[in-house]
């Protein structure tokens, strides 16, 4: 199964988060079929791994925008996906929310689970990304480590902008910064 999570999620209705990690489960149930215990405790165990846990009564839109985030992620995670798809996680978030989402995303990793994450932070994806595909105009430019990818050159060439790489002080990756 592949999950998927979108840039941005608006909530019209206030469901519970609950109801809205619940949702991950509606491919899996025929048409009005409800869900089953084993469903829910799929729901429960997705909770707890995006961390939302505490929230699941409350509506969704009374959370913060990172919580939301989470909520989203764990919606996806009800799916059991081998692979999720991530289109900028971290968009319109605050320092600590993107530094929460990354960590969680490592760790889903870490458990065997694949992550795809479009993401136009360099320095964000050179923290937290083992592995970079630099598009240019929809092709793939280069493929490789935010070593061999974050080049002053190559992202001049790619981005027609002046640019500086450094290393960053605590983690021996490349981080860019505009000159």
């Amino acid at each position: 199964a592949i999950g998927f999570v979108p840039q941005e999620t608006h909530f019209a209705l206030d469901f519970t988060v609950a109801d809205i990690v619940l949702m991950g489960r509606y491919p899996y149930l025929r048409p009005f079929q409800a869900e089953s215990g084993q469903d829910r405790g799929i729901m429960e165990q997705a909770l707890a791994e995006a961390g939302v846990a505490e929230f699941k009564d409350r509506p969704v839109n009374s959370l913060s925008s990172g919580e939301r985030q989470r909520v989203v992620i764990a919606r996806a995670l009800c799916q059991q996906p081998k692979i999720l798809l991530l289109d900028e996680p971290t968009s319109h978030l605050d320092l600590r929310h993107q530094s929460g989402i990354m960590n969680l995303l490592k760790k889903l990793n870490r458990q065997n689970i694949s992550i795809v994450i479009v993401n136009h932070d360099l320095n964000l994806a050179a923290l937290y990304c083992h592995r970079l595909i630099l598009l240019d105009r929809g092709t793939i430019k280069r493929d490789g480590t935010p070593v061999e990818l974050l080049d002053e050159k190559l992202l001049k060439e790619v981005y027609q902008s002046e640019v500086r790489v450094i290393r960053h002080p605590d983690r021996d990756v490349p981080q860019v910064l505009l000159k």
